[in-house]
């Protein structure tokens, strides 16, 4: 137990920073003293225990209640304050977007540090989990994440005063991140090779010979120019599927969307698609199960050649079916977005979203396996972009 006083020695038990916590009971504090909003109260109070004391013959019930109070906290620099304009603005209709903000508080004698408080998502969990780590059914994975792809359309239906005043071109979303990824992969010594010989790529009919990585980026770099901006939108920036948020209400769900990244502001719609498909490709799983991943490094022609990738057949046919549900619903948002802005769903700008979301995860999953199974699938979306490219072109 916890009391509301600076004093305490219970920072650590509640394994908060020490020059955080003062901060932390002092916004508390704050949030009693204002008064918890009705939606606050009705989703995140709760009666947690009662102990009875004694009592006379006039009082039929004394005792010691306890109740519980569900916040969330995050810990960041000065890009939370993009967060507040975000979540106010995409809050302020009937529905619920993100979390309720109830303070944004700069940490005493740190001009950059910043607290963030919002309500806690009681029963909320990942559409992640949703879909690779329940017994859910494809279709209730499909209610799930239409409702969170209904969320994702409401941010970007927001005005541009919302969020933070930068318009984030092709360059700045996809190229310039491409390559410092394609920068840190050059430590191995077979993508080296690949950036200045090429490589080849098992795709489902055979091999494809991919040019040099380098070159590759440079011909979509010139190909695609700076995009249509009937495509621009406010950004999430982050909506991979582990920041959206969902809880099951008996044969549907309620979704919520969390830690946007405001800083890239107004840019294509096609960014935030292409994160969605995080789990969602072939190679999702190597992001959960790295372990489970056999996808060795081979030769041919004398290039390096990566494989597709084999997973551990006891992953098991269901959660295939589930991936395949929201790999469905995936798909037909992409197309009905697609279409609002006048192009094909399967565009190079989309492949090259879906291959710079997939490149920058790689050396983020543990394994040698996994990091070649996530290069291979960026690198087959890069490819595509470039075939999409050459058949629209003259």
């Amino acid at each position: 137990m916890t009391r509301l006083d600076d004093r305490s020695p219970s920072a650590t038990a509640l394994e908060i920073p020490e020059e955080f916590f003062s901060v932390v009971v002092g916004a508390v504090r704050g949030l009693l003293q204002r008064g918890l909003p009705e939606r606050t109260v009705r989703s995140n109070v709760r009666l947690e225990g009662f102990e009875r004391y004694g009592g006379g013959m006039k009082s039929p019930l004394v005792g010691g209640l306890s109740v519980r109070l569900g916040l969330t906290l995050k810990i960041g620099n000065r890009e939370l304050d993009g967060f507040v304009s975000l979540f106010r603005a995409a809050n302020a209709g009937q529905r619920r977007v993100f979390p309720e903000i109830h303070s944004l508080i700069a940490l005493p004698g740190d001009d950059e540090r910043r607290v963030l408080v919002m309500d806690h998502l009681r029963g909320y969990r990942p559409l992640w989990w949703t879909v690779f780590q329940t017994g859910t059914s494809p279709r209730m994975v499909e209610r799930a994440a239409k409702r969170c792809f209904e969320q994702i359309d409401r941010v970007h239906a927001l005005g541009p005063e919302s969020t933070n005043p930068v318009r984030s071109t092709p360059q700045t979303l996809y190229f310039d991140r491409l390559r410092a990824k394609v920068r840190e992969l050059a430590r191995l010594p077979w993508f080296e090779e690949a950036r200045e010989r090429g490589l080849f790529l098992e795709g489902r009919r055979g091999w494809l010979e991919a040019p040099p990585v380098d070159e590759l980026i440079a011909d979509l770099e010139e190909a695609i120019g700076p995009g249509p901006r009937q495509a621009e939108v406010v950004l999430h920036g982050d909506p991979h599927l582990g920041n959206l948020m969902v809880r099951r209400y008996g044969d549907g769900f309620a979704a919520r969307l969390i830690d946007p990244n405001p800083s890239w502001g107004v840019g294509d719609y096609l960014y935030d698609v292409g994160k969605c498909f995080h789990f969602a490709d072939d190679c999702g799983p190597a992001r959960l199960w790295p372990e489970r991943v056999v996808l060795p490094l081979r030769r041919h022609r004398g290039r390096p050649a990566l494989t597709r990738p084999r997973f551990d057949p006891q992953l098991g046919t269901s959660l295939r079916r589930r991936q395949e549900a929201l790999r469905k619903m995936l798909h037909a948002w992409r197309d009905r977005r697609a279409e609002g802005v006048g192009e094909a769903g399967d565009s190079p700008r989309w492949h090259l979203a879906v291959a710079t979301a997939t490149l920058v995860t790689a050396t983020a999953v543990g394994s040698r396996d996994s990091e070649r199974a996530l290069t291979h699938c960026a690198l087959s979306h890069l490819l595509q972009a470039r075939a999409g490219l050459a058949c629209s072109g003259p």
